[in-house]
């Protein structure tokens, strides 16, 4: 009955007014911040209904919670559909593409079908500007000879398959190799790597939680961009690239220890087992990121033993004789003894006292990996400058 419906959705007999809905419900969306239809609403407004456990559920389909946004017809198409792969929410985009096309004898076929057809029925130049959509263009996700046809309809069609409209769930698809293993399955590796890892959706199927879950954020992989770590653990190329302090799109390119205060190269352990991470190939980012990373650790070690071998105190300590707890370590040694920063003028590290004093100096503790602690820096100007000098004779000194 038409009664029972909120004025705002109630047919008024006018075709200008019944064609478009009033402010208040035109602005209702649905849990994914989507319109919803007059249809749905309509449904909504019949059809929910609230249980004494405070679960909503449908009054037709029995569906709970309630299919908000939705018809019941229309909900059974939705769950039909794949979900995407960074985020579950549903891959709608093949709707868009079959819509697009406008195909006859269509009618009988299933949703996957019906796409199939749509993109193999477009000219070359509708496949690349869908692919460029998906920022697939230029990606080096299409790498090593994808140029025939049949190989730009897989890409795409698995695009619109596995991954929503999001912007940055398609940066991400952007960032994935999309080579097809032996297997089947797609690589979802890193775009532009030079050997392709372990598939990682038969890796999921193992027992081991680490061979299926990232240790940064918990999520599967896939989904990608994700590494393969020389300790054999799996993360994501962005998870890792948060990590090691690689600079966001908009930032400044510069490279910055992502550590407070003293110089720690504790990020550069693996989330999972703490093994130190070495140098990598791809992707470029991070790889610049771990290169300079390295040889700043390299010159913070070289500057701390020569200091620890010049250093009257600590030179002949008892932990440095055989039979010592840094026997044989002296590098080692120095860096837990001494503690640097990175000078904002010049970039380079100075030496900021003894770790023992970074209380005293209003830091904080140790941190494992490297040096610990925290000085404040220059107080006239309130950044961290070496005085015009890095060794171990320049720039700040310790108490």
């Amino acid at each position: 009955a038409v009664e029972d419906l909120p004025p705002g959705l109630r047919l008024t007999g006018v075709p200008e007014f019944d064609r478009s809905l009033s402010r208040s419900m035109a602005m209702q969306t649905d849990k994914h911040g989507r319109r919803m239809t007059r249809e749905a609403l309509v449904h909504r407004e019949r059809n929910r209904f609230r249980c004494v456990c405070k679960a909503d559920f449908c009054g037709i389909c029995r569906v709970v919670p309630y299919h908000l946004g939705f018809t019941c017809e229309d909900w059974l198409k939705w769950k039909q559909q794949p979900v995407c792969l960074f985020c579950e929410d549903k891959a709608d985009t093949g709707d868009a593409f079959i819509v697009a096309s406008n195909l006859s004898g269509c009618e009988g076929l299933s949703w996957d079908e019906q796409l199939s057809r749509a993109v193999s029925s477009w000219p070359m130049r509708n496949l690349r500007a869908n692919l460029a959509a998906f920022g697939l263009e230029k990606s080096s996700a299409l790498d090593e000879g994808c140029i025939e046809r049949r190989d730009l309809e897989a890409v795409l069609l698995f695009a619109a398959r596995r991954v929503c409209e999001g912007k940055s769930c398609r940066l991400r698809l952007a960032g994935c190799c999309l080579k097809t293993l032996s297997c089947g399955h797609r690589c979802m590796g890193c775009a532009g790597e030079r050997g392709c890892g372990p598939c990682f959706e038969c890796l999921s199927g193992e027992s081991t939680a680490s061979s299926s879950y990232c240790p940064c954020c918990g999520e599967a992989v896939p989904p990608g961009p994700t590494i393969t770590l020389e300790c054999k653990h799996l993360v994501h190329a962005h998870c890792l690239a948060r990590q090691l302090g690689v600079p966001e799109a908009g930032q400044p390119k510069a490279w910055k220890p992502p550590s407070q205060g003293a110089l720690s190269f504790d990020f550069r352990n693996c989330p999972a087992c703490r093994a130190r991470i070495g140098d990598l190939q791809w992707p470029r980012d991070i790889a610049q990121a771990l290169q300079r990373a390295s040889e700043l650790e390299v010159e913070v070690a070289s500057t701390a033993v020569k200091r620890l071998k010049t250093d009257p105190h600590h030179r002949r300590d008892d932990a440095l004789r055989p039979g010592g707890t840094f026997d044989g370590q002296p590098r080692k040694y120095a860096l837990s003894l001494y503690q640097y920063h990175l000078c904002e003028g010049c970039d380079k590290p100075y030496f900021g006292g003894e770790r023992r004093c970074a209380p005293a100096q209003g830091g904080g503790g140790a941190a494992r990996g490297g040096v610990a602690g925290a000085g404040e820096g220059d107080a006239e100007i309130g950044r961290r400058l070496c005085g015009g000098g890095g060794g171990p004779k320049g720039g700040k000194t310790g108490p």
